[in-house]
């Protein structure tokens, strides 16, 4: 059980590294300032199938080779992405599980606090077609139409709202929306309009799942402590597996 658990939560990991991956490159394309470290406070809360949990944490990234999350809630946890190879180390059981993965550019489109960069939400890369758009006041609404390849994938709309993203529908082939993403809570970072939270709603097995994401405390360029180099005991037990 242990085990299921941390390789659901493998895919919150990864994501949050694509995430901080294509965020800071496009902000140190955008900013005078060389991107050289970021640091963030944050809170994930999923409630699934009227059960909620929490987890809290914090995380640095060292641009652009390594990000650092150090949880501290519900359990301690160590996790260090680099490249390819992910280490999740609890202290508290003297366990480390080293994970190889090999991680595709695509993922950022499912990282929505870096496709919320782009005005197209990344469809563009995705093959993704603008079918239709509509203009209210300081809305803007975009149709977005799937290639054939994505199979039973059907449009996504996003909704723009002075040139921030607040809200994106994904649906499937038959019209029926499957996940519905919201960005709330912008804030600065340089020149950069960046949602502070992240709400994702969508179906699994028939029931409505919801999962909000809220950074804080996000700072760029700050000195991050030695002290956050993984530091693994000796008598520790060691599991290797590829992803």
């Amino acid at each position: 059980m242990f085990r299921t658990k941390i390789i659901k939560d493998y895919f919150l990991y990864v994501l949050l590294f694509c995430a901080f991956q294509g965020m800071t490159a496009f902000s140190a394309t955008l900013q005078s300032v060389e991107l050289i470290s970021l640091s963030a406070n944050f809170t994930k809360i999923l409630v699934e199938n009227d059960t909620e949990s929490l987890t809290k944490g914090s995380l640095f990234l060292n641009y652009p080779e390594t990000l650092h999350l150090k949880i501290n809630y519900p359990i301690m946890q160590d996790i260090v992405i680099n490249d390819t190879l992910m280490q999740i180390f609890y202290p508290e059981k003297h366990l480390l599980y080293n994970v190889n993965a090999a991680y595709h550019d695509k993922l950022i489109f499912l990282s929505p606090f870096v496709a919320s960069q782009y005005k197209d939400y990344g469809l563009s890369a995705l093959s993704y077609t603008l079918s239709d758009y509509q203009v209210e006041n300081d809305t803007l609404i975009t149709i977005w139409q799937p290639p054939k390849e994505m199979g039973n994938a059907g449009a996504t709309v996003l909704k723009t709202l002075n040139d921030k993203l607040v809200n994106v529908l994904i649906y499937d082939e038959k019209d029926n929306i499957v996940q519905k993403i919201l960005f709330k809570d912008y804030q600065k970072l340089g020149f950069i309009g960046f949602p502070g939270t992240v709400e994702i709603l969508y179906k699994n097995s028939g029931k409505i799942t919801k999962k909000n994401v809220t950074l804080t405390n996000l700072e760029i360029n700050k000195s991050i402590p030695d002290s956050l180099n993984l530091d693994i005991p000796e008598n520790v037990t060691i599991e290797n597996f590829e992803w």
